[in-house]
């Protein structure tokens, strides 16, 4: 029994961990990512709303544009990079055990 709790406190503390460096690695990621993709699309944005919903509304457009671009990195690149690292680690302990 004791043992069966310090295996999954060892687990437990692993998880944490990998999401933790998924969260610090996907925050890196959207602070450089997302400036260079917003920048890069949000004239489409904004002649989009324009046309389609009226002038005034492409700055709203655009604002929004932003925060969804920045949750787009982020959510994209931590669930890549926690893929990644549960990935590797399952890799590795049937590699060594």
């Amino acid at each position: 029994m004791a043992m069966r709790n310090r295996h999954n406190a060892a687990q437990s503390i692993f998880m944490d961990s990998a999401k933790g460096l998924a969260n610090t690695l996907a925050a890196g990621a959207a602070f450089f990512g997302t400036p260079i993709i917003y920048t890069q699309t949000v004239d489409f944005v904004a002649r989009f709303a324009r046309v389609n919903y009226g002038e005034g509304f492409d700055d709203f457009a655009s604002f929004v544009w932003f925060i969804a671009v920045a949750c787009f990195v982020f959510f994209g690149a931590r669930m890549s990079i926690s893929t990644a690292l549960v990935s590797a680690s399952l890799a590795f302990a049937v590699r060594v055990l």
